[in-house]
């Protein structure tokens, strides 16, 4: 008898031992399938890729030309290259955290992969698609989504993978202007009856209207001028009333002019620049663009 219960409590033991070591190699297997798996999904030349293709609810379309990019399918206008770098460098370095599901048992509509709710992202090169993800994004986004490969069907957790694939619907570039301070011969300044002009020598000193001016502060306004973006573009059939304050920039090569127009509740600001174009730009831009002639004088 004591013989047949030491036999059972081996049997047991033995069992325990065997589905110890069967779920560790069940968890290496998976481990290495998901190590396989972020490996082919990884993007190793982001440089490579000229064209993102990505289409939910609409169809975003952008394109490399040079050293920019461009989007395709709203008139070739300029897009927002830091927009554009956030996903190429999440796609070098995707990481998968887990089988998910499977396509043909799960709940694609929970999961947001249906074919109406996901998201396909296709990045080419040279006329070739190099990658193609179809993705879903959870409810509690947190920068994990999930993700299939088209016509596949495992599904994984994919991280981390940018909000701006899912939300983003303007990828237009903000920037209203781009120049140097180099670039810069002179700053004309009217705030109503009150102008004055800021001069910028060859030699990177500064006067203002004749007289010795700060070049630190110089400096800094025509950085925050050529450095200068808008929150959004407005329609040409924007009501725009001026404020008052008008610059002109005159670089080596051309003349900018912007005008700044009426405030929002929300202290954004109405701009015009020369070429009758309209943008809406944050308070801290305004701000930084109202000035009085003492800020310049030492």
């Amino acid at each position: 008898m004591r013989n047949r219960t030491t036999y059972i409590i081996m049997g047991i033991v033995l069992l325990a031992a065997a589905a110890i070591v069967w779920q560790r190699y069940q968890g290496i297997q998976q481990h290495q399938i998901i190590e396989q798996r972020t490996i082919g999904l990884t993007i190793t030349d982001p440089q490579s890729i000229d064209r993102i293709i990505i289409k939910n609810t609409t169809t975003t379309d952008l394109v490399r030309q040079g050293s920019g990019w461009r989007i395709a399918s709203s008139e070739n206008i300029p897009a927002a290259g830091s927009y554009i770098d956030t996903v190429l460098n999440a796609a070098q370095g995707w990481k998968v955290l887990s089988v998910a599901a499977d396509a043909k048992t799960a709940d694609l509509e929970s999961l947001t992969l249906t074919e109406s709710l996901r998201t396909i992202l296709t990045l080419q090169a040279n006329g070739q698609t190099i990658q193609e993800l179809w993705l879903g994004r959870p409810e509690d986004y947190l920068g994990i989504a999930y993700a299939q490969l088209p016509n596949t069907p495992t599904i994984y957790l994919l991280k981390t993978v940018p909000v701006d694939i899912f939300s983003r619907t303007d990828w237009r570039d903000k920037s209203i202007f781009r120049f140097g301070t180099t670039e810069v011969k002179t700053i004309k300044y009217e705030n109503g009856k009150k102008i004055f002009t800021l001069n910028r020598a060859d030699d990177g000193s500064w006067d203002l209207d004749g007289k010795l001016a700060k070049t630190d502060a110089a400096e800094l306004f025509t950085d925050n001028l050529g450095n200068l973006n808008a929150v959004e573009f407005l329609p040409a059939d924007t009501d725009f009333k001026p404020s008052g304050i008008h610059v002109t920039i005159t670089l080596k090569s051309k003349t900018l002019e912007l005008t700044l127009g009426q405030t929002t509740p929300d202290d954004s600001t109405y701009l015009k620049t020369g070429d009758n174009k309209l943008y809406l730009i944050a308070n801290t831009n305004r701000a930084r663009l109202t000035k009085e002639r003492k800020e310049f004088l030492p």
